[in-house]
Formats: C-alpha cells, structure tokens, sequence
C-alpha cells in the first residue's frame, strides 16, 4: 500500500509540475492586465498547493520520485511545443487548450485533497493537514477557471467552434501521450 501511496503522491506532484509551466506560459503570453493579475493568483496558489503536497508526501516519510518530475516537465513542454508547431498560438485555442487542461488538472488536485482526508484517518502523520479546506480551495480555482475563461466575452467557446479541428487534433495527441503511460 506504503508503494501505490508513494507513487500515487508523485503522480499528483508531477501533474502540479505541469500545471505550473502551462501557468507560466499563459503568463507570460498575456498583455491584459486583468488576465495577467488571474493567472499569477493561479500560479501562486498552484505553487502554493504543489509545497504542501511535498510536505504531505515527507510527513508520511515517502520518497520523491525526481524522474516522474522530470518527465512531467518534458511532456509538458512537448505539448506547448506542439502547440506552437501547429499554430495554436496563446491569443486563440492555445488559451483555450491550456485552460481546460489546467481545469482537468485542478479537478485531480481536487481529488487528492479528498482521498487524502479519507485517508488521514491511518496515518497520524496527516492530522495536522486540513485536507476539506484544500478542497474547497480547489474547487474555488477550478470554478473560477472556468468563470473567468467563459466570462471574457465568450472567448472560451467562440475559439472552440472557430478552431474545431485543430482543436479535435491536438485532444487526440494528447489523449494519446497519456495512454502511453
């Protein structure tokens, strides 16, 4: 169980390693000031979630897995890549793709916080951790994702219908690199 957990931990900590390069890109990409103020908030807040699950993972004496993290940080800069390659520039569907992903990835982090509480009931390690506040948390950045994508005129679903097959493209690449794992 001890080597699923620690693997489980890592999975997440990966994720939150991509999380925060999508992050930075959209940052730096972004002229509007609202935009830009949004997307700092968010990194902070996934940085700030990312130190916290390091603490999890060494408060229950587990191991980071620095390979997961390097890895993570590749594919992640492949997609990005990608995404230049084909044209998916951060003004139009590159905005769009990012920000679903972030959600998706957000919605997991959700997830962890979770079944980590569950969990925190086997392991005296974890009951200094107030697992139900860093889900609320969670979903408050996963809403306000949503919100603020949705809420900018319509963007979010005008650049969707727009780009539908580059869009369909780069969902099939991606789907297709995460099976490969």
């Amino acid at each position: 169980m001890k080597d699923d957990l620690e693997s489980y931990l890592n999975d997440h900590l990966a994720g939150s390693s991509a999380g925060i390069l999508m992050t930075q890109r959209l940052l730096e990409n972004t002229v509007d000031e609202e935009e830009r103020e949004f997307f700092q908030s968010l990194l902070e807040k996934i940085e700030n979630d990312r130190g916290q699950l390091e603490q999890v993972i060494e408060s229950l004496e587990l191991k980071l897995h620095g390979a997961k993290q390097t890895m993570s940080g590749m594919f992640a800069r492949i997609g990005l890549w990608r995404m230049d390659f084909n044209g998916l520039r951060i003004g139009e569907l590159g905005k769009f793709e990012l920000l679903e992903l972030l959600i998706l990835g957000i919605q997991g982090k959700g997830l962890l916080w979770n079944v980590l509480g569950d969990i925190s009931v086997s392991y005296p390690s974890l009951e200094k951790y107030d697992f139900g506040r860093l889900y609320i948390e969670a979903m408050a950045q996963k809403e306000g994702s949503r919100s603020f994508a949705s809420g900018k005129g319509g963007w979010f679903s005008g650049v969707l219908v727009a780009n539908r097959e580059r869009f369909n493209g780069t969902l099939r690449f991606i789907v297709r690199v995460f099976l490969m794992f």
